[in-house]
């Protein structure tokens, strides 16, 4: 964890969408956005940080969200930055 940084637990957003389903990546994402906090460390059970890191950055630019969200993996931990 980042010296000085808020660690909170997001919960998976739940979206009835018929057009498209929203993946596993998209929900960390969107609560993301959707907190308050500026920083958040991500843990998923069973992935590593370099993987999440690289699903999460191809939901990013597909979203057109580079100029808002920055994942970066620091001492094996992912983190998300607004």
């Amino acid at each position: 964890m980042i010296p000085g940084e808020l660690s909170i637990d997001l919960e998976q957003i739940e979206l009835d969408s018929p057009r498209r389903s929203r993946g596993l990546y998209d929900s960390i994402l969107d609560s993301f956005i959707f907190s308050e906090s500026n920083t958040v460390e991500v843990q998923v059970e069973g992935k590593d940080p370099g993987y999440l890191r690289s699903q999460l950055l191809r939901r990013i630019n597909e979203r057109y969200l580079g100029d808002i969200i920055e994942a970066e993996v620091v001492d094996r931990s992912l983190y998300l930055s607004k």
